[in-house]
Order: structure tokens, then C-alpha cells, then sequence
């Protein structure tokens, strides 16, 4: 981890377990915590916001921008943050703030989602019940609850799925000029959707497509 803390320890054997404690926050860090937030909002709202929040990135993506998350933080003066954003980027997938680039981390840390993470704001995290077998919402800090990796999110979305999932499709095209969006994909094939999301792997190569 990118602050030498390493909260997600395995010891051996088939069963895992967290075996290293997160060090607890000093006072001092707290009010310095504080301090940073109110000028990440302020940063975020004013000079974030505006340019790079919508569909698409219609206003190009700076250099400034495709350094790792760790690199902005310390370049525009924050200290304390980094080691709250990292709680917030590994277990869910969003890998380690020495890789993944600023703008993707900008873009889901909003001024709600981080302060969430901070227990100073209401916020809403996908989790899984193993018992029940299913996803459900719930509020952040408020119960104990157990977060999962987006793949099983997703195995249980796909049983709700009525008809073929394809895997491993190669996508040339996504004409968005008619009514409904088209992807063409593999050998020239076609599927009319609803609706299109594009994912892409968290790298700093990414922002360049």
C-alpha cells in the first residue's frame, strides 16, 4: 500500500483472515482530516465538477489528471486523505492509489462518496449476504456488513438476465445515431440496447481511448 499500512494481511490456509488491526486515528490527524475535506470539496465542486463529471470526456483529460491518485494528492497538498481513499479503493476493486489514475478516483470520490468513508456524510455501498444470497444497499458505518467483490455482484445479476451473455466480445463499433444504441461485435454481429456502459481497466493508459 501506497502509506505502508497493510490492512489486507492473509495468514495461511484455506481460510482467510484480516490478522493486521488499522491503527487507530490520532486526534491530530483527525482535525487535519477534517481540514483536508473541506478543501477537497471545494476543489472538487469548483475546478472537477464541471469539467469532467458528464458522459464522456468532451473536454480532453489533462496531464494533471493521468498521474495516480497518490501523485495528485501530494502534488495539490493533501497528506491525510490518501489513507481514507485507500479504504475506499482496494476492497472495491479500484486497486491501489500508486497505479490508478486521478481522474478515475475524482470521479467516484464526490464530495458524498468520501464523505461517507469519513462517517460524515449518509452513503450507500453494494454488499452481499452470504446467507441470503443476494445484494442489497445499506448505509455506510451504520451496521456491520459484508462487502463483496464485484464479480459475485455481477454472477447474480446475470441470473436475472433473460438471454445469452456474451463474454469475451470483441466491440468495433457503437452506433448511438438512431433511437436505441447498436454495438457491433466478433464477426460483424449486432445487438440493439436499451441502454450502453463502458468500463474500462483502471490504468493510465485508459484515459487515452
Amino acid at each position: 500500500m501506497a502509506n505502508g499500512w497493510q490492512y489486507w494481511l492473509y495468514g495461511p490456509g484455506s481460510a482467510a483472515s484480516n490478522v493486521t488491526k488499522i491503527p487507530n486515528v490520532t486526534a491530530a490527524q483527525t482535525a487535519l482530516i477534517a481540514v483536508e475535506y473541506a478543501k477537497y470539496v471545494a476543489e472538487w465542486t469548483v475546478e472537477f465538477e464541471p469539467l469532467y463529471t458528464s458522459l464522456r470526456y468532451t473536454h480532453g483529460v489533462p496531464e494533471d489528471l493521468t498521474m495516480p491518485m497518490s501523485q495528485w494528492l501530494s502534488s495539490h497538498g493533501y497528506v491525510a486523505l490518501l489513507t481514507i481513499m485507500e479504504a475506499g479503493m482496494v476492497p472495491y476493486g479500484y486497486g491501489d492509489a500508486t497505479q490508478t489514475p486521478a481522474i478515475y478516483m475524482l470521479q467516484y470520490f464526490t464530495p458524498d462518496v468520501l464523505g461517507a468513508f469519513l462517517r460524515v456524510s449518509p452513503g450507500y455501498i453494494v454488499v452481499y449476504v452470504a446467507q441470503l444470497g443476494c445484494c442489497y444497499n445499506d448505509q455506510v458505518g451504520l451496521l456491520t456488513i459484508n462487502p463483496s467483490d464485484f464479480h459475485k455482484v455481477f454472477v447474480h445479476y446475470s441470473e436475472s438476465v433473460k438471454g445469452p451473455v456474451h463474454v469475451n466480445a470483441s466491440v468495433t463499433k457503437i452506433d448511438r445515431s438512431g433511437s436505441a444504441p447498436i454495438v457491433t461485435y466478433g464477426s460483424n454481429a449486432t445487438q440493439t440496447c436499451a441502454d450502453v456502459t463502458l468500463a474500462f481497466a483502471p490504468t493510465r493508459e485508459s484515459p487515452s481511448y
